[in-house]
């Protein structure tokens, strides 16, 4: 029996991006929070901007995510198919 090569790797950039838009998402709640007794109008509007926000900064580091793993699989399934011609 073959043994299964291990390929998956993870990409530092991705997981990078992902956390910083946590962390700007509990920072602008937290100003906001922090300012809602002067400015009780915009308080909203901060909270729902960094929300938005986030979720775009997220979903870029996951995109790269999922680009890194579609290179990892592409070049596992390049290896395997020449492995196999030799």
């Amino acid at each position: 029996m073959e043994e299964k090569e291990e390929y998956y790797t993870t990409n530092n950039v991705a997981g990078i991006i992902k956390a910083i838009s946590v962390f700007g998402l509990i920072v602008g709640i937290i100003i906001s929070i922090m300012c809602s007794p002067y400015l009780e109008i915009y308080t909203i509007v901060v909270i729902v901007a960094s929300i938005i926000l986030a979720i775009f900064i997220y979903a870029v580091g996951e995109l790269i995510g999922i680009m890194h793993d579609i290179r990892t699989n592409t070049e596992h399934i390049r290896d395997k198919f020449e492995s196999e011609k030799k």
